[in-house]
C-alpha cells in the first residue's frame, strides 16, 4: 500500500530453498530480512519474531538424516540475529528448536527426521533488516556408526572410510576419551591358515589424531569389548610407521575395528587389512615342547666347532621367557643334549634379518624350565648368550630365541658346548650387567695368567678370568661384589676402561686390590654408558677357585655430574619474557668428576665437570643464544671451559659438539647457532685435575621482535600502524645496520651508535586526515629505552621500498626521548607509504610504546582558492579611527606549494588569505 517492495520470501509458503545435501560438512549460505516484515506470532521468550524483519527459507533433509546444526558467522547490521526451524507446515508454523538469538553455534544440535523438508525462519533485531551469513550442518552418521554394523574388510584391499558425524562407542583406555567421540567400525574373520593381521592407514585426511583399535566382542557386537592384544592399538594413525600388528589368533577369530577421533577432526582415511599367512618351516618350533623341523639338535660334541643352524622365526609367537622382562615376540625353541664333558654352553645369532635379536638358555624341561645365565639383547642382527657354567652330565638344555621387534625372518644359530675356562682371556670377557649375581662363569680352576696385579705377590694372578661391564644410564661409579669365594688365598681385581678394539692391549687399570675372601669393592668416576674390564686373579693350581659376582651400578654423588642426572636445578626454564636477558644458574663442580671426551678442542678429561640444559622454545625467529660463565665465586685455578653439545646420555662419545671456548675468570660465547624446539646440553669444567669451582652460568635467548626487519615480505616485517594504530614494543634483540648492513639500513640523520637495534613500523594514510603525529613514549623503569634514541620517519611511492633501501627521509628525531616525543607531518601527497625506523644502541634498548594520530587540519586553506574571506568593516571617517583586523592563523599540517611564490619558496607550508 505504502509503495515499498517487500523480500520475496518475506511469508513462510514463498521460503527460499536451500540445498544441504551434502551432509556431515558446514555449507555456508547468504540471507537476508531486508525489506521484510514481522511475523504475526512470536515465542514465549519474546524473541522478537513479531517485532522485527523475518524472512523464510527451506532446506530438504537426506536420508539417515538425525540432526541439524545452525551457526551464525556474521550479521551486516552488527547487531543480534534471531532464528527458528519449523515443521514445514505453513501458515501453522509448528517449531522443532528453540528460538535462537546471537551468533555462533548458539544452540545444541536439533533432531530432524530423513527425507522432509524443513522451514528456516531468520532475522535480527533491526527494523530495517540485514543481511546475515549462516552455516548449515546436516548430520547423516556413516552406515558403520555402530559395531553391530560394521563393514566387512576384505583382506589385501583398501578401503575408504570416514569418521564424519560418526557417534561415541567404546572408548579405548589406552587413548584420551575424547578420540573416542567419532567412531566407526570394521570387522574381520580371520580363515583357516592365517594366524594374524596387520592394519595399516594408507591415507588420512582427518584434521587431528585418529584412534584406532581392536577387539572382540564376548556376546555378539554388543560387548563387553576385549582388547585383542595390549599393542593392538594407535592413538594416532597418521604418525604410524609398522602397521597395528596382531598375531598368533585362532582361525575363526571375528576381529572389530574401531577407528575414531574427536568429532571436530573427523574425516575420510583409507584403512587396509593384510594377512599373516606364516611360513609353516618359521613356526614348526613355535612352541617348547613341539620342536619341529630338525630344532631337536641332539648331542653336542664338547670342544667341537660351532653347530650352526639356519632357521626363520618369522610371525612365531610372543612369548614372556626366563628373566627378559618382556613380551619376546617371534619365539622359536631348540633343544640340544650334552655329551658329559662339558661345562660351558653358549649361544649366539648372526645374520639376523631382524635388529634386535634375543637368547635364552634353560635347563630342566618346557613345563619347568630353569634360567641358565640370563636373558641377553643383541643389536644389528647379532646377539651372544654366554659361556654360561652348566653340570658336566648328560643333561638337556633348551634356547630360546626371539625378536624385541615385532618383525621376526631368517638367522643362523650357532650353539657350542666348552670345557675349561671359557673367559681367561680378555678378549673372550664375559659382559655382566647391573644388579646380576652372576655364578657361571666364576671360577679361576682351569685359567692361566696374562695380566699381573701388581698389587698381589708374585705368581697371585697366574690364575686369572675376565669381565666386562657398560655402566647403564644414570650410573657414575659401581661396586663390585665377590660372594661365596672358595678362593684359599688373596683375590686379585683389576678395573680399567674396556673396548673389543683394545682388548689385547687394554689400557692400565684405574683401580687395583688384592685380599682374600669375601669382599667389595667400590669404582668411582665411572661415567655412564663407559665399558669397564674387570679381571678377577688368583695363584694358579691349589689356590684356585670359585666364586660368585655382582655389580651394582651407583648414582652419581653429584647429580648432574653426569648427562642423564641434569635436573630442575640444572635447567634453564626460559619464556618468552625471558627473552635479550641473560637467565642465571648456579654452576658447582665441587665433588664431580671428570668425563671421558673432548668438546671443539676443550679437554674434559682431567677437571671435574658438570652438565646443564636448555631447551630453546619452539618459536620461528630463534637463531642464536648468549652463553656465559662469570662470577667465580672459588675455585676454578685453570681454564674453565664451556661447551655446548648435543648428546644421547647412552653414548656421550657420539655426540655432537656445537661450540667450545675457555677462560680464565669468565667464559662469553657470542651467538651460538640453535634451532627452535631443540634441547642443548652445557658441560663445565676445568682443565686442571681436581680443579672444582663454584660460578654462575647465565644464557639469554635472542629472538629478535616481530617487526625487526624493514622489509614486508621477511619474517619479522614492519608492524602496520595504519588506521591510528598503536604497538607496545622493544628495540632489545633487534638487528640494525651495526650489525649487518645487507640487513637493515643506516640511519640517515641520526648518530650511527643507535644503530645496532632497529624495527619498524608502516603506516598508510586513510585519506581523512590532513597529517598525522607519530608520538613515542618510553615504557618507564629499568625496561624502559634508555639513552638516545633514533625515531626516523621516510616516505616511498615503491611498495618494496622497506627491502631494496628506495626510501626519503622526510622527518626525524634524535635525541634522549625523554617522556616522549612527537613528530608531526602533512599528507600532502596522497600516494605516500610511510616507514617509521626506531632504533637504539645495545646498551640503551629498552621498550616504548609508539602510536600514530592521523587528523583533519584546524588551520585555514591550503589552496589559493580555498582562500579565507577576511571581512571588515571600513570605517567612514577618519574620525572612526582604524579598524585593525587580528587573525589566529596556524600552519599545522599545510602543505608546500608546487611553484615558487614570490619570496616565499616552494618548501614551507603555506595557507592563504583573501
Amino acid at each position: 500500500a505504502d509503495g515499498i517492495p517487500t523480500a520475496v520470501n518475506d511469508i513462510c509458503d514463498a521460503p527460499i530453498f536451500l540445498d544441504v545435501t551434502d551432509p556431515c560438512v558446514w555449507l555456508p549460505f547468504d540471507v537476508s530480512s531486508v525489506n521484510a516484515c514481522p511475523e504475526e506470532f512470536d515465542f514465549t521468550t519474546n524473541c522478537g519474531f513479531d517485532d522485527f524483519p523475518i524472512t523464510w527459507y527451506s532446506f530438504d533433509t537426506p536420508a539417515d538424516a538425525t540432526t541439524v546444526e545452525i551457526n551464525i558467522v556474521s550479521n551486516s547490521a552488527g547487531n543480534t540475529p534471531i532464528y527458528a526451524i519449523f515443521e514445514n507446515d505453513c501458515p501453522t508454523l509448528t517449531p522443532i528448536s528453540n528460538c535462537e538469538i546471537g551468533l555462533g553455534e548458539i544452540s545444541a544440535p536439533v533432531d530432524i527426521n530423513p527425507n522432509t523438508t524443513y522451514l528456516l525462519g531468520i532475522g535480527s533485531n533491526d527494523s530495517a533488516g540485514s543481511e546475515i551469513e549462516i552455516e548449515i550442518k546436516i548430520t547423516v552418521p556413516p552406515a558403520n556408526d555402530d559395531p553391530c554394523d560394521a563393514e566387512l574388510l576384505v583382506a589385501g584391499s583398501t578401503t575408504m572410510g570416514t569418521n564424519l558425524c560418526a557417534t561415541e562407542d567404546f572408548e579405548d583406555p589406552n587413548c584420551a576419551a575424547a578420540l573416542a567421540e567419532s567412531s566407526v567400525w570394521f570387522t574381520y574373520t580371520l580363515e583357516a591358515g592365517v594366524t594374524g593381521v596387520e592394519i595399516s592407514f594408507p591415507s588420512i585426511t582427518a584434521t587431528g589424531p585418529i584412534n584406532s583399535f581392536v577387539v572382540t566382542f564376548d556376546a555378539g557386537c554388543t560387548g563387553p569389548a576385549t582388547l585383542v592384544s595390549p599393542t593392538g592399538f594407535t592413538c594416532d594413525a597418521g604418525s604410524l610407521t609398522d602397521p597395528i600388528t596382531l598375531n598368533c589368533l585362532d582361525p575363526g577369530t571375528e576381529l572389530y575395528i574401531a577407528v575414531s577421533s574427536e568429532a571436530e577432526n573427523a574425516g575420510d582415511f583409507e584403512i587396509l587389512l593384510e594377512t599373516i599367512d606364516p611360513d609353516p618351516l618359521c613356526i614348526d618350533n613355535d612352541e617348547c615342547d613341539i620342536l619341529g623341523g630338525g630344532a631337536d639338535i641332539g648331542e653336542i660334541v664338547t670342544d667341537d666347532d660351532c653347530e650352526v643352524i639356519s632357521d626363520c622365526n618369522a610371525n612365531a609367537c610372543a612369548e614372556f621367557i626366563g628373566d627378559c622382562g618382556i613380551e619376546v615376540n617371534n619365539v622359536v625353541w631348540y633343544s640340544v643334549t650334552n655329551d658329559g664333558l662339558g661345562e660351558f654352553i653358549s649361544a649366539s645369532v648372526e645374520n639376523a634379518d631382524f635388529d634386535e635379536p634375543v637368547i635364552a638358555i634353560f635347563t630342566g624341561n618346557c613345563a619347568a624350565l630353569a634360567q641358565i645365565g640370563n636373558c641377553v639383547f643383541g643389536g644389528g642382527g647379532v646377539a651372544n648368550a654366554g659361556p654360561f657354567m652348566i653340570p658336566a652330565d648328560n643333561a638337556q638344555y633348551w634356547i630360546a630365541i626371539g625378536s624385541v621387534g615385532a618383525v621376526g625372518g631368517d638367522f643362523d644359530l650357532c650353539i657350542e658346548i666348552s670345557s675349561g675356562c671359557v673367559n681367561d682371556d680378555p678378549c673372550e670377557a664375559v659382559e655382566l650387567f647391573d644388579g646380576v649375581l652372576v655364578d657361571n662363569p666364576a671360577s679361576t680352576e682351569s685359567c692361566t695368567g696374562d695380566i699381573q696385579n701388581s698389587d698381589c705377590v708374585a705368581g697371585g694372578s697366574n690364575a686369572s678370568v675376565w669381565y666386562s661391564f657398560v655402566v647403564p644410564p644414570g650410573g657414575g661409579q659401581f661396586t663390585v661384589t665377590l660372594s661365596n669365594v672358595t678362593i684359599p688365598g688373596d683375590v686379585g681385581i683389576q678395573v680399567g676402561e674396556y673396548s673389543d678394539a683394545t682388548c689385547n692391549g687394554l689400557p692400565g687399570p684405574i683401580y687395583t686390590n688384592c685380599e682374600p675372601g669375601d669382599q667389595v669393592h667400590s669404582i668411582n668416576c665411572t661415567p655412564e654408558g663407559t665399558e669397564y674390564y674387570i679381571q678377577i686373579a688368583s695363584a694358579e693350581d691349589m689356590e684356585e677357585g670359585d666364586f660368585e659376582i655382582t655389580i651394582d651400578a651407583l648414582a652419581p654423588d653429584v647429580p648432574n655430574d653426569i648427562c642423564s642426572g641434569i635436573g630442575p636445578d640444572h635447567t634453564f626454564e626460559i619464556t618468552e619474557e625471558d627473552y635479550c636477558m641473560y637467565v642465571p644458574i648456579s654452576v658447582d663442580t665441587e665433588d664431580a668428576c671428570p668425563e671421558i671426551f673432548t668438546a671443539s678442542g676443550c679437554d674434559f678429561t682431567e677437571g671435574p665437570t658438570t652438565w646443564y640444559e636448555i631447551t630453546i622454545p619452539n618459536e620461528d625467529g630463534i637463531e642464536s643464544m648468549d652463553v656465559l660463565l662469570d662470577d667465580v665465586q672459588g675455585g676454578f685455578v685453570g681454564n674453565i671451559q664451556v661447551a655446548i653439545v648435543q648428546v644421547d646420555c647412552d653414548d656421550i662419545l657420539a655426540g655432537i659438539s656445537i661450540d667450545c671456548d675457555s677462560g680464565a675468570t669468565e667464559v662469553d660465547m657470542q651467538d651460538v647457532p640453535v634451532n627452535p624446539g631443540e634441547t642443548y646440553l652445557i658441560v663445565v669444567g676445568s682443565d686442571l685435575a681436581g680443579d672444582e669451582g663454584r660460578a654462575t652460568l647465565s644464557i639469554k635467548i635472542d629472538s629478535p621482535p616481530e617487526n625487526d626487519n624493514p622489509c614486508p615480505t621477511d619474517v619479522n616485517p614492519p608492524i602496520d600502524l595504519s588506521g591510528n594504530g598503536s604497538h607496545d614494543g622493544t628495540t632489545c634483540c633487534a638487528r640494525g645496520a651495526n650489525d649487518d648492513p645487507a640487513f637493515d639500513f643506516a640511519n640517515v640523520d641520526c648518530n650511527g651508535a643507535t644503530d645496532d637495534d632497529a624495527v619498524w613500523y608502516t603506516f598508510t594514510p586513510g585519506g581523512f586526515g590532513a597529517g598525522f603525529f607519530t608520538t613515542v613514549t618510553p615504557s618507564g623503569g629499568s625496561d624502559g629505552i634508555m639513552g638516545n634514541t633514533a625515531v626516523e620517519i621516510y616516505s616511498t611511492t615503491d611498495p618494496n621500498g622497506g627491502c631494496n633501501g628506495n626510501l626519503t627521509l622526510e622527518a626525524s628525531s634524535c635525541g634522549s626521548l625523554g617522556s616522549s616525543i612527537e613528530i608531526a607531518l602533512s599528507l600532502c601527497d596522497p600516494d605516500l607509504l610511510y616507514y617509521i625506523k626506531i632504533a637504539s644502541a645495545e646498551d640503551d634498548c629498552g621498550d616504548f610504546n609508539i602510536s600514530i594520530d592521523e587528523r583533519p587540519s584546524d588551520c585555514t586553506a591550503d589552496e589559493c582558492e580555498d582562500a579565507e574571506v577576511l571581512v571588515t568593516d571600513t570605517p567612514t571617517s577618519c574620525e572612526d579611527g582604524e579598524n585593525i583586523l587580528s587573525i589566529d592563523g596556524c600552519l599545522e599540517f599545510a602543505c608546500p606549494e608546487d611553484v615558487n611564490v614570490a619570496c616565499m619558496g616552494d618548501q614551507g607550508p603555506t595557507v592563504w588569505y583573501q
